[in-house]
């Protein structure tokens, strides 16, 4: 939602250093947890974050008076009172009104202008993301080059010492723009063990590659700015409508909550399904189970195991958990909302049949399917049956010994060089 405002100029003059702070943030916390120990004293990254902080500030307070509609302004931000007023109780109240001597308050100080700062750059980075796309220009292109920001700033993380391992060297600029591009790109491809070769860091780095990846960035803006309250305008829906090929303008909105609601509940379903499977730490079940479930819902095909998941293939859940979110992931929004629709609509109906009876005689007709749902389920269920039938076979009637099976065939009926 772009909020009208007085002078033009200054509105971009805020624009500019709403980027350079966002800049100086992210470099900020790269020299604070990017290296074993920070390349400037702690101290000083510190003020230069509540700097930033008191920058951001200034910028709504600024653009406050200049915008045309004041109340427009305050629907547009709103969350940023809330923010503000949590941010000033963990300052003031550090120490004193909550948990007393269980921590330094300076620790709870940074920790609270840290994730606000965080919060602010991740808000404007998807304001910028919609706005871009509803730009005027081809919103397709906007989400090219958005995927390019995404694999160049991962690369860039992953290279980080404290991405890798302990014990493990940086990663090259070619691994990390690899592995950035794989995880983004949700192809499965690795050039390095990523639970071996990658710290906690590093994974959750890749895990959000692939999370933003299978998203799409400029979705996940557009759901930011509808958890926040706001409203996208003709336009942003406009280039929404263009991004996920829907019909019309008045399921933009549904269709993007389906898309966020629907994918952490079936994310999170899998984790809890799946966090039976591993052995180890409660925080280290959990990640392994997120981290599965994600990547198998994007189908990402990354794992924490060499073996990828052949250790576990006694395990039901390999199963009945992991496949299915490979196929749903595989399906794409678009049928699963219509899938959603159709079994809404089925459930609507049979409570308005058996349990209102004056619905029986004026019920509307029962909603169809669209063509494009039956196409893709028809294919997935062919290609899923017949891959399987495939393979029966040719296991089935292949060689029992397998590594003559694989021996070329010159090394086995050729004369060796000499014997001619």
């Amino acid at each position: 939602m772009q909020v009208a405002s007085k002078n033009n100029r200054l509105e971009g003059v805020l624009i500019a250093s709403n980027a350079l702070a966002g800049a100086l943030v992210v470099a900020s916390f790269v020299l604070l947890f990017g290296f074993p120990k920070p390349l400037l004293p702690e101290w000083i990254l510190f003020t230069v974050q509540v700097v930033l902080l008191c920058v951001f500030v200034a910028e709504k307070i600024v653009r406050l008076f200049n915008a045309v509609s004041k109340a427009e302004f305050w629907r547009a931000n709103w969350f940023e009172v809330p923010l503000l007023l949590g941010l000033a109780v963990a300052v003031f109240g550090a120490g004193h009104w909550f948990a007393p001597g269980s921590r330094p308050a300076g620790v709870v100080r940074h920790s609270a202008v840290g994730i606000y700062l965080i919060l602010q750059v991740v808000a404007k980075l998807c304001r910028t993301s919609v706005n871009l796309a509803a730009s005027g220009k081809n919103p397709t292109r906007t989400l090219v080059v958005s995927f390019l920001v995404l694999i160049v700033s991962g690369a860039g993380l992953l290279m980080l010492p404290t991405a890798s391992a302990e014990g493990q060297e940086s990663l090259s600029l070619v691994d990390a723009l690899f592995t950035a591009t794989s995880a983004t790109c949700v192809t499965g491809l690795v050039v390095k063990d990523t639970g071996q070769e990658f710290s906690l860091i590093g994974q959750v780095i890749i895990l959000t590659l692939i999370q933003l990846g299978g998203l799409g960035i400029v979705v996940f803006g557009a759901v930011f700015a509808l958890l926040l309250g706001q409203t996208l305008s003709v336009r942003e829906s406009v280039a929404m409508q263009d991004l996920l090929s829907a019909r019309t303008l008045s399921r933009i909105r549904n269709m993007i909550g389906f898309i966020f609601v629907g994918t952490i509940i079936i994310e999170l379903a899998g984790a809890l399904c799946l966090h039976g499977m591993w052995t180890g730490s409660v925080e280290r079940t959990w990640f392994y189970s997120l981290f599965h479930s994600i990547s198998a819902f994007c189908n990402a095909g990354f794992g924490l195991f060499n073996d990828s998941l052949e250790q576990y293939s006694g395990s039901w859940q390999v199963y009945v958990v992991v496949c299915p979110l490979i196929i749903l992931g595989g399906l794409g929004f678009g049928v699963l909302y219509d899938m959603a629709n159709l079994i809404a609509d089925r459930v609507k109906r049979f409570f308005k049949k058996w349990f209102n009876k004056r619905y029986r005689l004026s019920m509307e007709a029962p909603k169809r399917m669209q063509l494009q749902t039956k196409i893709v389920l028809s294919v997935s269920v062919s290609l899923i049956v017949l891959g399987m039938v495939a393979i029966l076979v040719f296991e089935r009637h292949a060689r029992p010994d397998g590594a003559a099976a694989q021996e070329p065939r010159c090394q086995r009926s050729c004369p060796k060089l000499g014997e001619a």
